[in-house]
């Protein structure tokens, strides 16, 4: 009887174990110098007009609102003309924009809120609250965020699904995350092939990921990856 309690709570600590392995992990990528520097107003401009205006067409099973486009077109206008009157007016428009419909308001308020452009806090949260909304369109500012924001708080099960697909888009940080997702199966089933792989393709596509090479002893010209 001693003997199959004992046996019985081995199994429950390696239960327990198991449960837990990713909880007291640190992550390579959250102290890898991944992340972009902070935008500043002056780069809304560059940044909305060359990637978001362009990005309407592959969000998956939208329709456009002309009512809800033409208000998300008055507020992004608003806010490029950089003073804070325009701004704040231009911010309560795309609320509007995207309380009708407009993914792109809804984007650009993610963006806004992530990056304490929108009354000087950042607002993790509601920034959240609209990227996971054009993260079901498809969005890459959508998919690329949900990813990161559950990622560092260390939610794989809720982060993997985002950082695959974002993963999937070409976007480095994601594919990184993904990387070490697979190494320490944090999500995922582990898969090391995958990992390793990812790494190197990350690296190929300019990013620092010098410290995970250096961990995990991987010689890219020797792994084999699709382009």
């Amino acid at each position: 009887m001693g003997r199959f309690l004992l046996i019985v709570v081995l199994l429950a600590l390696v239960v327990i174990m198991v449960f837990f392995k990713g909880m007291d992990y640190d992550p390579i990528y959250m102290n890898e110098a991944l992340q972009p520097d902070k935008p500043t107003r002056d780069m809304l401009e560059d940044y909305f007009t060359k990637i978001l205006r362009n990005e309407m067409p592959s969000y998956r099973n939208f329709t456009a609102n002309d009512e809800a486009e033409e208000l998300f077109e008055n507020g992004l206008n608003d806010i490029l003309v950089r003073d804070n009157a325009h701004f704040n007016s231009g911010a309560n428009i795309l609320e509007e924009a995207a309380a009708k419909g407009s993914v792109r308001a809804m984007d650009l308020l993610g963006y806004l809120y992530e990056n304490a452009l929108i009354g000087g806090r950042y607002e993790a949260e509601k920034s959240l609250k609209w990227f996971l909304k054009t993260a079901d369109f498809g969005s890459l500012a959508g998919l690329h965020y949900s990813c990161r924001y559950y990622a560092f708080r260390k939610e794989y099960k809720s982060a993997a699904p985002y950082c695959e697909l974002s993963a999937q888009t070409g976007v480095p940080m994601s594919m990184a995350i993904m990387a070490e997702f697979y190494l320490h199966g944090l999500g995922v089933k582990k898969d090391a092939v995958k990992g390793k792989s990812l790494i190197c393709e990350t690296r190929n596509k300019g990013r620092r990921v010098g410290n995970l090479v250096m961990k995990y002893g991987i010689s890219c010209d020797t792994v084999a990856y699709d382009e």
